[in-house]
């Protein structure tokens, strides 16, 4: 692969010193219930020497990609001089075996997810508009109404 072919694409950088990585793999975006669009990425950096695998999501305000969160694949060097990746062929086994650190590291929050109300069968997931908690608050008020007007009538006919 020469350096024509190898490409950089807009927000895929590094975790740790934010500088672009060329030639990485992003995986297809998804969208989960709260609309929120997020996508994988796994890459190396040169500067860093480690192998990222990093989750983003999409601000829907700004438009543009932001890390979640990232795992760290620390890479090893084989070979007698502690500077090469190349070693005999009797040791060669532990090249392929890069292990991830075991934890992800958050960076930033995910967006707030829209108000989650269960109710009878099934649940209710849409974020409430201005207009629709204007209405709750309005049917709350006649609800309370309607229950003084109730009391009053239950005690006139107990006399």
């Amino acid at each position: 692969m020469n350096n024509e072919q190898v490409t950089t694409i807009e927000a895929v950088v590094c975790p740790e010193c934010f500088v672009q990585m060329p030639g990485t793999k992003v995986l297809p975006s998804q969208t989960n219930r709260y609309h929120t669009e997020f996508r994988t990425y796994l890459g190396y950096c040169s500067k860093c020497n480690c192998g990222y695998e990093v989750v983003q999501f999409k601000r829907e305000n700004q438009c543009r990609w932001v890390i979640h969160k990232y795992q760290k694949y620390p890479i090893k060097q084989i070979g007698s001089d502690g500077n090469s990746f190349v070693s005999p062929m009797k040791d060669l086994s532990p090249i392929g075996q890069y292990h991830s650190s075991g934890k992800w590291i958050p960076l930033n929050e995910l967006p707030e997810p829209a108000p989650i109300v269960t109710g009878p069968g099934r649940e209710y997931d849409q974020g409430y508009t201005p207009e629709t908690s204007e209405l709750w608050l309005n049917l709350q008020k006649a609800l309370n109404v309607v229950n003084v007007a109730i009391e009053c009538l239950v005690r006139h006919f107990q006399k």
